[in-house]
């Protein structure tokens, strides 16, 4: 137990930076991440359809 405490007292810089510096991110990833817009680039003779979930495509087969 005495070597948590000492470990805690001579590290402590180090493990409150570490804490703040993920707070700041965390902060600046959450309003980065709000006006954020998501782009898709379409070739040629493409159709930008985004589905959810799985696509089966019946295209090619006989009916």
């Amino acid at each position: 137990m005495d070597t948590i405490l000492a470990f805690l007292k001579n590290n402590y810089e180090w493990l409150l930076s570490g804490i703040f510096t993920s707070f700041i991110f965390y902060i600046l990833g959450f309003f980065k991440g709000r006006n954020s817009v998501q782009k898709q680039k379409i070739g040629n003779n493409s159709r930008g359809i985004q589905v959810r979930g799985n696509y089966t495509s019946n295209r090619g087969k006989s009916r």
